[in-house]
């Protein structure tokens, strides 16, 4: 695998050129098409995957069946690290939501990496705590805020992790939502969520990007007094 693959991804950050080198050496790369299942809940958590290119989503079920999608994975992000290290099977699904490219590297060899880098713990730590107050904080989200609070919020938070500044000053967030995903991540319906877009649209707050098929926000300080006011 090419090192200059893993330059982005901010676990291996304070790793050196010979120390990329050696690791890509030990990781095996796979193509993966849009919508196509990656990892399934309960699997042996036997591999650490980093995203190359495109994006994934985290997601579970209901005991009613209903979908709720946990995270949206980007390029540099990871997944699978969690199973390494608590010996637990995968506790979600992984799909990806368009063309990916993973880099894997299995339990064995990413043991070997942190102790001949112990720089890759650290990194490791650190992602982690961030993703646990991340969690924490859509938990607040989901259990103190109506719909509309929900939907601003979530809104919000794509636009920060994966979203691209237009030169006008909006942002419009890369990853594919539908309302069916947007509701599967705010815990809602889809008919509820349909009608919040459409309230938001009309206040300009956001607009859809039909050449793009992406959602663009437009005024995001308009858009987080919707998500604290609800």
């Amino acid at each position: 695998m090419n090192p200059d693959l893993l330059r982005n991804v901010p676990l291996f950050a304070s790793l050196s050129d010979s120390a990329l080198t050696v690791l890509a050496g030990r990781m095996r790369r796979r193509h993966m098409p849009a919508n196509t299942p990656v990892v399934y809940r309960g699997d042996p958590g036997d591999a650490l995957y980093i995203i190359v290119t495109g994006r994934v989503k985290v997601h579970t079920a209901t005991l009613g069946g209903d979908e709720v999608i946990l995270e949206i994975l980007k390029s540099g992000d990871f997944f699978g690290d969690m199973s390494l290290l608590d010996g637990q099977p995968r506790a979600a699904d992984v799909t990806t939501i368009e063309p990916t490219e993973l880099a894997l590297l299995d339990g064995d060899a990413l043991q070997q990496a942190i102790r001949e880098q112990p720089g890759i713990a650290l990194s490791l730590l650190r992602i982690l705590s961030q993703r646990l107050r991340e969690q924490n904080e859509k938990t607040v989200t989901l259990g103190t805020r109506d719909v509309t609070g929900r939907v601003a919020t979530h809104l919000l938070h794509l636009a920060d992790t994966q979203g691209q500044r237009l030169p006008n000053g909006a942002v419009r967030i890369e990853a594919k939502q539908s309302q069916s995903d947007i509701a599967a991540s705010v815990g809602a319906t889809r008919e509820r969520v349909s009608r919040v877009l459409t309230a938001f649209r009309a206040q300009k707050l956001i607009l859809w990007d039909k050449s793009a098929g992406r959602w663009v926000v437009c005024n995001r300080v308009g858009l987080a007094r919707r998500a604290e006011m609800s």
